[in-house]
This record gives structure tokens, sequence and C-alpha cells, in this order.
């Protein structure tokens, strides 16, 4: 049950991009004091407090990376998406994904994304969980810069913060609460994680089969692109009709691909590419999401 559970809250929290049991059953982390033992200079991991919010109407920057070229559909107005998972016809889960603007770390600019994902009144009763993760992006690469985890799965509450050097291709995993350096991780640089992936092929490179990602989803690296697979109208959270494009994902390990069964998106065909249903068929079952209504209290 643990398993599956797990299975349906990953395919929430990554909007259902790919793969992973891993995004929400990392052992990643933060502190203030151990900064100088991971080898990270005095102040590059700042706190909440020290965190700067940049008004959604900056006169952008110029682009100095060639995979930028505006600002993501996603990122103008605010943004708050609500998904029900359901798994062999029966709601397992929910996940909440809040745009919340800009912020300034480490004197960079980056994309504040909040996202909640909690399992079903009914899957509560065996494995209730609710957690909170906040990422944020480097608004030049929407590449990760740091993961804030708060984990609350059957009364076990954790910490975590995940820090990523992207110039060096490194990853430093800090336990909050015991303020320790837990591992670190070699990856390549501008490496994704599979939620900050998923924000990638909304904004660009969509459909685009070869121009992969590397995203690391806490064990192993992957190479991932999306690939169109037609056009179809659906119902959007409201029961209104919306012209989409099916995505799936192209998953690639040491340049050979790899099946992690069928799973596709369907985006709206607008700037803002909004995932309106998810489908996954894997080894636990079939999961399948589903944009739904803002709703109060959830």
């Amino acid at each position: 049950m643990r398993k599956i559970i797990q299975a349906v809250l990953a395919i929430s929290v990554t909007a259902g991009l790919f793969l992973t049991v891993a995004v929400l059953s990392w052992n990643p982390l933060f502190t203030g004091q151990a900064a100088a033992e991971s080898g990270f200079p005095p102040g590059t991991i700042p706190s909440d407090n020290e965190m700067q919010r940049v008004p959604s109407e900056n006169t952008p920057e110029k682009p100095q990376d060639v995979s930028v070229s505006e600002t993501p559909g996603w990122g103008k107005g605010h943004e708050e998406l609500y998904y029900r998972m359901t798994f062999l016809g029966v709601t397992a889960g929910y996940a909440r994904f809040t745009i919340m603007g800009k912020t300034i770390i480490d004197g960079r600019q980056a994309w504040h994304l909040h996202v909640r994902g909690w399992t079903s009144q009914f899957l509560s009763v065996f494995y209730p969980v609710n957690n909170i993760m906040d990422y944020y992006l480097d608004v030049k690469t929407l590449a990760p810069i740091r993961i804030a985890v708060t984990k609350n799965e059957k009364k076990k509450f954790t910490d975590e913060i995940i820090l990523y050097d992207q110039e060096k291709g490194l990853i430093s995993y800090w336990d909050k609460s015991l303020k320790k350096l837990e591992k670190k991780v070699d990856v390549l640089p501008n490496v994704h994680d599979p939620v900050t992936a998923v924000y990638y092929f909304r904004a660009r490179d969509t459909g685009a089969s070869d121009r992969a990602r590397n995203v690391y989803a806490g064990r192993k690296m992957w190479q991932v692109s999306s690939q169109s697979a037609g056009v179809e109208t659906i119902p959007n959270e409201f029961g209104q009709p919306v012209e989409t494009t099916i995505i799936k994902p192209v998953i690639k390990r040491d340049g050979k691909i790899e099946s992690k069964g069928d799973i596709k998106l369907w985006l709206s065909n607008d700037s803002r590419r909004i995932p309106i249903r998810i489908y996954a068929d894997i080894k636990v079952g079939t999961l399948v999401g589903h944009l739904i209504p803002p709703q109060e209290g959830v």
C-alpha cells in the first residue's frame, strides 16, 4: 500500500511527466551553520527572511542563455493549479501547484513554485501524507537552485533542503532539523529534477524530442525530452472544451530508451501549456490526473 501511495503522489507532484517514486521519498536537506563544511561560501544558503520578493512586472533582462527567450506563460499573472489523482478509478490523492512569483536567492532571480501533495480521505486512513515542497528555479535556465521539502507521512515529520550548484554539477542534501550535510551527488551542470523539468517543457522545447534535459530523481540520471503525439479537444476543469497537444516523455539512460510505462500529458494549446489531464499506465496500475477547480480549504 505504501509503495502505491508513493507512486500516486509522485505522479501528482511531477504533474505526471514521467517516472518517479523517488520525488516524495528523497533524503536531502539544509542548514546555515554547515555551509562552510559543505564548500559553499557564507551567504549562499539564505534563510527565508533573507529572500526578497521581486515585482512581477520588472523589466526583463536581456537573455544570457540560449534556452531562454521570454517570461514563461506560467509566469505571467497568478497561476494555481489543482489536480485530483485517481488510481484504478478511486481518488487517491491531490496536488496543488502555485507560482509565487520571483524572489532573490544569493543575488540571483528565481521563480518560486509552491507545491503541496496529500492523500485522499480514504487513503489517509491507511497512510496519511501531507507534503509541502518549495522550488526555486533560475529565471534564465529554469533549472533548480534550491528545493525545500517538509514531509508529513504517517505522522512522521522531516525537513529537508536540496541545494544545486548548477555550474559545478553538484547537489548537496541537508537535514534541516539536524543541521547536517547528508550527502553530495555529482551530476551534470544545468540538471533538473522531475518537477522543474515539467515547468521547463511547459515553457520551451515542448514536443522537441531532440532537445533533452538531464533529470536527476534521487537515484539515477535520465535524459528526458518531450514528443508530440497528436491534438485532442478535451474538457478543462470547468467542463469547457479546450484544444490540447498530447505530449509523451522520451526517457533515455546512457543513450538507450527506457520504458516507464505509457505516460501522456494533455497540454493546453496556448502560451501557458497547462497540463489538463495526466495519464500513467505503470507497473502498479493506471493513474489518471485531472485538473480540477480551486477548492477552498484544500
